[in-house]
């Protein structure tokens, strides 16, 4: 899969992140039709980043992945570090 084709694929899909800016990492996945399709991981710590879309055996790492957060048709964003 392309990242032109992913991009695609999850802007179709429910975007939700979970923040923790303690440490400042994010979580973040994508669900379609109540099934969870994707998911990843944000580390401005340690710049790095990733996305992996299943059943597609597709993964993008660094700055293309950093493009696809957010991607999505609803997003929903939660924080795990005790602020509200």
């Amino acid at each position: 899969m392309t990242f032109d084709e992913a991009k695609k694929f999850l802007e179709q899909a429910d975007y939700s992140s979970l923040a923790d800016h303690t440490f400042g990492d994010t979580e973040f996945g994508w669900t379609l039709d109540g099934k969870y399709i994707a998911d990843g991981y944000h580390s401005s710590r340690r710049d790095t980043c990733r996305v992996t879309i299943f059943g597609a055996d597709t993964r993008f790492e660094g700055n293309e992945a950093k493009l696809l957060m957010g991607v999505g048709k609803t997003r929903h964003y939660a924080r795990n570090d005790g602020e509200p």
